[in-house]
Protein backbone atom coordinates (compact mmCIF):
# COMPACT_ATOMS: atom_id res chain seq x y z
CA UNK A 1 0.00 0.00 0.00
CA UNK A 2 2.88 2.35 0.75
CA UNK A 3 4.23 1.76 -2.75
CA UNK A 4 0.92 2.85 -4.25
CA UNK A 5 0.81 6.02 -2.16
CA UNK A 6 4.40 6.82 -3.09
CA UNK A 7 3.67 6.32 -6.82
CA UNK A 8 0.58 8.51 -6.50
CA UNK A 9 2.57 11.20 -4.71
CA UNK A 10 5.30 11.17 -7.37
CA UNK A 11 2.71 11.39 -10.16
CA UNK A 12 0.96 14.22 -8.29
CA UNK A 13 4.19 16.19 -7.92
CA UNK A 14 5.19 15.60 -11.55
CA UNK A 15 1.94 17.20 -12.66
CA UNK A 16 1.30 19.80 -9.95
CA UNK A 17 4.61 21.65 -9.96
CA UNK A 18 4.52 22.45 -13.71
CA UNK A 19 0.81 23.28 -13.45
CA UNK A 20 1.46 25.73 -10.60
CA UNK A 21 4.30 27.38 -12.52
CA UNK A 22 2.08 27.67 -15.59
CA UNK A 23 -0.82 28.99 -13.51
CA UNK A 24 1.48 31.63 -11.98
CA UNK A 25 2.47 32.88 -15.44
CA UNK A 26 -1.16 32.88 -16.58
CA UNK A 27 -2.04 34.77 -13.41
CA UNK A 28 0.67 37.37 -14.10
CA UNK A 29 -0.59 37.84 -17.68
CA UNK A 30 -4.14 38.34 -16.39
CA UNK A 31 -2.81 40.69 -13.73
CA UNK A 32 -1.13 42.85 -16.39
CA UNK A 33 -4.18 42.77 -18.65
CA UNK A 34 -6.53 43.89 -15.86
CA UNK A 35 -4.17 46.52 -14.45
CA UNK A 36 -3.32 44.76 -11.14
CA UNK A 37 -6.93 44.53 -9.95
CA UNK A 38 -6.44 40.87 -9.04
CA UNK A 39 -5.26 40.36 -5.49
CA UNK A 40 -2.98 37.68 -4.07
CA UNK A 41 -5.94 36.22 -2.20
CA UNK A 42 -7.49 35.19 -5.50
CA UNK A 43 -4.22 33.75 -6.73
CA UNK A 44 -4.03 31.44 -3.73
CA UNK A 45 -7.59 30.28 -4.39
CA UNK A 46 -6.62 29.70 -8.00
CA UNK A 47 -3.50 27.74 -6.96
CA UNK A 48 -5.49 25.59 -4.51
CA UNK A 49 -7.99 24.83 -7.28
CA UNK A 50 -5.13 23.77 -9.57
CA UNK A 51 -3.75 21.47 -6.86
CA UNK A 52 -7.15 19.88 -6.19
CA UNK A 53 -7.81 19.31 -9.88
CA UNK A 54 -4.39 17.69 -10.22
CA UNK A 55 -5.10 15.44 -7.24
CA UNK A 56 -8.35 14.27 -8.82
CA UNK A 57 -6.67 13.72 -12.18
CA UNK A 58 -3.65 11.84 -10.80
CA UNK A 59 -5.57 9.45 -8.60
CA UNK A 60 -8.43 8.72 -10.98
CA UNK A 61 -7.36 9.29 -14.59
CA UNK A 62 -3.57 9.33 -14.86
CA UNK A 63 -1.56 6.60 -16.58
CA UNK A 64 1.20 7.07 -13.98
CA UNK A 65 -0.83 5.48 -11.20
CA UNK A 66 -0.63 1.69 -11.05
CA UNK A 67 -3.52 -0.57 -11.98
CA UNK A 68 -5.28 -2.62 -9.30
CA UNK A 69 -6.32 -6.16 -9.82
CA UNK A 70 -8.30 -8.08 -7.24
CA UNK A 71 -7.25 -11.70 -7.48
CA UNK A 72 -8.96 -14.89 -6.29
CA UNK A 73 -6.96 -14.89 -3.08
CA UNK A 74 -8.42 -11.46 -2.19
CA UNK A 75 -4.94 -9.94 -2.35
CA UNK A 76 -4.57 -6.65 -4.18
CA UNK A 77 -1.57 -6.80 -6.46
CA UNK A 78 -0.05 -3.98 -8.48
CA UNK A 79 0.36 -4.96 -12.11
CA UNK A 80 2.45 -2.82 -14.37
CA UNK A 81 1.50 -2.35 -18.02
CA UNK A 82 4.57 -4.33 -19.15
CA UNK A 83 3.34 -7.35 -17.19
CA UNK A 84 -0.05 -7.11 -18.83
CA UNK A 85 1.57 -6.99 -22.28
CA UNK A 86 3.66 -10.06 -21.39
CA UNK A 87 0.53 -11.96 -20.35
CA UNK A 88 -1.38 -11.19 -23.56
CA UNK A 89 0.16 -14.01 -25.71
CA UNK A 90 -0.47 -16.54 -22.94
CA UNK A 91 -4.11 -15.52 -22.67
CA UNK A 92 -4.49 -15.67 -26.48
CA UNK A 93 -3.01 -19.19 -26.64
CA UNK A 94 -5.33 -20.31 -23.82
CA UNK A 95 -8.32 -18.97 -25.72
CA UNK A 96 -7.20 -20.81 -28.86
CA UNK A 97 -6.89 -24.04 -26.87
CA UNK A 98 -10.38 -23.55 -25.46
CA UNK A 99 -11.80 -23.02 -28.97
CA UNK A 100 -10.11 -26.20 -30.21
CA UNK A 101 -11.49 -28.15 -27.25
CA UNK A 102 -14.98 -26.80 -27.89
CA UNK A 103 -14.74 -27.83 -31.56
CA UNK A 104 -13.55 -31.32 -30.63
CA UNK A 105 -16.32 -31.72 -28.08
CA UNK A 106 -18.96 -30.51 -30.52
CA UNK A 107 -17.62 -32.93 -33.20
CA UNK A 108 -17.73 -35.81 -30.71
CA UNK A 109 -21.27 -34.94 -29.66
CA UNK A 110 -22.43 -34.75 -33.28
CA UNK A 111 -20.86 -38.17 -34.07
Amino acid sequence: MEFLLFNGLIAFLKMTIPALILSYFIWKILDVLFNSTLTKKYFFKFAITVILLNLIYVFFFSKDTPKFVLQETNVIRIIEESEIKNLAPIIDSDEERMRKLEKNISKNIIK
